[in-house]
């Protein structure tokens, strides 16, 4: 997002689902993001930066109260059980799942800035013959 909108992002509001036991994990690693800025040599990514002109803000919100939320879980959950299914029980998989997952892999990867983060191990994915973006560049020791 930080790339996308070329490091102004105090105006955006990131929403993550309310998980109390994850909320302060969630907040930390955000200022880690943060405090990264100060040594931008470390740290190469092709589809992120760390040089923040402002800080976004973070909420949590129930995911009962918000569509978005919703969605995105639908959505993550579609994945994760296709990707189990299309590799341990094929026999299962509709032709309009296949369809629907290769929608969402071609809109994940249309432009790097859009998509999902697929939670699953890259030998998987590669089962599945799809290549993992690879997001680092070749750094030094950290």
């Amino acid at each position: 997002m930080n790339r996308h909108l070329d490091g102004d992002i105090g105006n955006v509001t990131f929403v993550h689902d309310e998980q109390v036991h994850f909320d302060e994990i969630i907040e930390a690693n955000k200022a880690l993001a943060e405090s990264l800025r100060d040594d931008l040599s470390r740290v190469k990514l092709r589809t992120a930066d760390y040089s923040f002109q402002s800080s976004p803000r973070l909420m949590f919100q129930n995911s009962q109260e918000s569509l978005g939320i919703q969605a995105a879980d639908v959505i993550a959950g579609f994945v994760s059980r296709y990707i189990y299914q299309k590799l341990w029980q094929p026999e299962t998989i509709d032709a309009e799942h296949d369809e629907a997952f290769h929608l969402i892999d071609r809109f994940t990867r249309a432009s790097g800035v859009t998509g999902i983060n697929y939670v699953a191990a890259r030998e998987l994915l590669y089962a599945l013959g799809l290549s993992p973006l690879a997001n680092s560049e070749e750094v030094g020791p950290l």
